[in-house]
């Protein structure tokens, strides 16, 4: 009988042994398997979506809403971006400025970081033509540093990238 006993021990730790042997191994497999497939998913969604926003070059900002942008410059030590637009028809420009859902803000393209301008003061925005409107905003973490790409946004109105100076 001590034989049989023995028998079915070693029978019991050959189980233990490949189930542990199949957590170990399979269940990270297939976690990575599900986390992998998961980026990939996302990954694509991003490019769509990124794909999907029609971006404006900066003539057709002139053409359709009387606005140049003069200057986007990394100013204070590299605290602050220093945004600058020339406002080339006063019209035009106020259809795009006075909408309180069109604040500009700036993407820093690399990272897709947005830095947005704390002030409120855009209803009392005296537009003229010819004009020079500026704004500070802060460089939250260093997030553009001179020559990266930057797309100023406008809303859901994006420009094409352009280098900060």
């Amino acid at each position: 009988m001590e034989d049989s006993t023995a028998g079915l021990s070693t029978a019991r730790s050959w189980k233990g042994f490949l189930r542990t042997i199949a957590l170990v191994f399979l269940v990270p497999l297939v976690l990575f398997g599900l986390l992998a497939g998961c980026q990939a998913t996302s990954s694509t969604q991003a490019t769509a979506t990124s794909a999907a926003i029609d971006r404006l070059s900066a003539e057709e900002l002139e053409t359709q809403y009387g606005l140049r942008v003069r200057l986007i410059g990394v100013t204070a030590g590299g605290g602050m971006i220093d945004f600058r637009l020339k406002v080339m028809d006063a019209e035009k420009a106020r259809q795009l400025l006075l909408d309180s859902e069109r604040r500009p803000s700036l993407i820093a393209a690399k990272s897709g970081v947005v830095l947005s301008n704390p002030t409120e003061e855009q209803d009392e925005l005296t537009l003229v033509d010819d004009g020079i409107l500026f704004a500070l905003f802060p460089n939250s973490g260093g997030a553009i540093q001179p020559g990266d790409e930057v797309i100023v946004a406008f809303g859901d109105l994006q420009l094409e990238p352009m280098p900060a100076q």
